[in-house]
C-alpha cells in the first residue's frame, strides 16, 4: 500500500505524511516534501526524526535559522539523537558559527564514536578556527594585482619632445609679437600725400569758394534732391570702413594661439608619453576649458558691441533744394552724403567727409587723430596762395575724422571722390 492510499484511508496519519515527505525529498520535490513534514509535525509534535528531516530540508534551502530551530526541537525530544546534533553542527557551520559547530560535533562523537563523517567535519572546523585565530600576514601581491610597470621612455624621445615644445613656443611667440606688415593704405602722411601741389587737393585749395563749388559741379544753394539721388546711385553710400567681423573659427584660433596654451599642451604630451595619462588628460582639459571660457566671453562682448554700434546713428546738416526758407538745412545720415553737398558744422561736430571750406569764422579744427598734433589748426575759407608739402596743412581743406573745436563754418562743400585717398594716423 503506498502513502497516497494510506492517506486516503487515514488523512491524519503522521507516519503516512512523514513517509511520503521522505519519498518526495528523495525525488527532489523539496517544497512538497516540506508541506508533508509540516503536516506530520502538526499531527505528531513528539517525533524527533520528523524535526530532523524537516531541518535537513531547510538546511538544503540555505535557511539555517529555521533548520537550527527544528534541530533544537529534536534534541529536546531526544537528547541522545546524534543525527540531530550532526544536523545542527552543519547548520552552524553554514552560518560560520564555528565554535557552536565544534561543540555539536564533539557531542556527536560522544554519542556515536564510530561516526567517521563527524570526525572529518570536526577536523575541518578546527582548521578553520585555527586559521581565523592566527595573526594576519601580508599577502604577497599576485602578478594579476601587481601594478603594471610604467613604460620606459628613452632619453632621445624626451629630448625630441623638449625640442618640439621649444619650437612650438617660439612659433607662437613669433606669431603674437612679430611686427605687422606695413599696410600701403596706412603709410605715413609724408609718403602718402607727398607733393599735394600736383594733385586734386592742391588744385581745389587754390580756387575761390564759388569756383570750388563749380569745380565740384555744385552751387552755393546746394544740390537738388534729384541730383543728390543720382549721385548717390552713381557713387554709392558712404560707409566708414571697419575691421571685418571675425568668424567663430577665427575667434577660437585667436584664443587658442597663446604661448601658455602651447607650453601646457607640450607638457601634456610629455606626460602622456612618460606614462602619466591622468596628468596629461587633466592638463589638456584645463587648456580646453580656458580656451572655451575666453571664447564665450569675447564672443558675447563682440555681440554686445555690435548691437551698440547699430544703435548709434551719425547725421550731418546738409542743404538741399527745394528747402524751407526758415531752415534750409536738413539732417541726413552721413552714409547719404554725396560729392557736391553743402554741409554746415559748428563747435563739437565731427567732420563727416573730405570738405572744402567756403565760409568760416574763428574756426579751429582738431586733427590729432590724423596728425598726432596736440594743438588745433586754424582754417580759413579764402583761396590758398602758396604750395604745401602736406595736405593736412592746407588752410581750407578738412578731412574726415577731425572735429570742430571752436568757431563756425557756414557752408562746407564736400569734395568729389579723390581716387585712393585714405587717411590714417601714424
Amino acid at each position: 500500500m503506498d502513502y497516497d492510499t494510506a492517506l486516503k484511508l487515514d488523512k491524519d496519519s503522521a507516519a503516512a505524511h512523514g513517509g511520503r515527505a521522505r519519498a518526495l525529498r528523495g525525488k527532489g520535490y523539496l517544497e512538497k516534501a516540506l508541506a508533508d513534514f509540516d503536516e506530520a509535525v502538526r499531527l505528531n509534535p513528539k517525533s524527533a526524526s520528523t524535526y530532523v528531516d524537516r531541518g535537513a530540508i531547510y538546511e538544503a534551502q540555505g535557511d539555517f535559522d529555521r533548520a537550527i530551530v527544528d534541530y533544537d526541537a529534536a534534541i529536546q525530544i531526544d537528547p541522545k539523537d546524534a543525527n540531530a546534533f550532526l544536523g545542527r553542527a552543519n547548520a552552524y557551520r553554514g552560518k560560520r558559527d564555528l565554535e557552536r559547530a565544534k561543540q555539536d560535533l564533539e557531542a556527536v562523537l560522544r554519542l556515536s564514536p564510530q561516526l567517521t563523517a563527524a570526525k572529518d567535519i570536526l577536523n575541518e572546523v578546527n582548521g578553520l578556527i585555527a586559521q581565523s585565530a592566527a595573526p594576519p600576514t601580508a599577502a604577497a601581491p599576485t602578478p594579476a594585482s601587481a601594478p603594471a610597470p610604467a613604460p620606459a621612455v628613452s632619453p632621445m624621445l624626451l629630448v625630441l619632445l623638449a625640442l618640439v615644445a621649444l619650437l612650438g613656443l617660439f612659433a607662437i611667440i613669433f606669431m603674437n609679437f612679430r611686427s605687422k606688415p606695413v599696410d600701403k593704405s596706412r603709410v605715413s602722411r609724408a609718403d602718402q600725400h607727398a607733393r599735394p601741389r600736383d594733385g586734386y587737393l592742391a588744385e581745389v585749395s587754390r580756387l575761390q569758394p564759388s569756383d570750388a563749388c563749380t569745380r565740384a559741379e555744385s552751387s552755393l544753394e546746394g544740390l537738388s534732391k534729384t541730383e543728390a539721388d543720382a549721385r548717390l546711385t552713381k557713387f554709392g553710400p558712404k560707409f566708414v570702413a571697419r575691421e571685418a567681423k571675425a568668424t567663430i573659427l577665427q575667434e577660437l584660433w585667436n584664443r587658442a594661439r597663446n604661448p601658455l596654451n602651447a607650453l601646457l599642451l607640450c607638457l601634456a604630451t610629455v606626460f602622456y608619453f612618460s606614462g602619466d595619462v591622468r596628468a596629461a588628460v587633466v592638463i589638456a582639459s584645463m587648456v580646453v576649458l580656458a580656451i572655451v571660457t575666453a571664447f564665450i566671453q569675447e564672443h558675447r562682448s563682440n555681440e554686445a558691441a555690435a548691437k551698440l554700434r547699430a544703435m548709434v546713428h551719425t547725421t550731418a546738416s546738409v542743404r538741399r533744394t527745394p528747402n524751407d526758407a526758415n531752415n534750409p538745412f536738413v539732417e541726413i545720415p552721413i552714409e547719404q552724403l554725396v560729392p557736391g553737398d553743402l554741409v554746415r558744422l559748428s563747435a563739437g561736430d565731427i567732420i563727416p567727409a573730405e570738405l572744402r571750406l567756403l565760409e568760416a569764422k574763428d574756426l579751429f579744427i582738431n586733427q590729432s587723430t590724423l596728425t598726432d598734433e596736440a594743438m588745433p589748426a586754424e582754417k580759413y575759407a579764402h583761396a590758398g596762395d602758396r604750395d604745401y608739402d602736406d595736405p593736412f596743412d592746407l588752410p581750407n581743406i578738412c578731412f574726415m575724422g577731425a572735429n570742430v573745436v571752436s568757431g563756425f563754418g557756414r557752408f562746407w562743400c564736400k569734395l568729389p571722390k579723390t581716387g585712393k585717398l585714405r587717411l590714417a594716423s601714424h
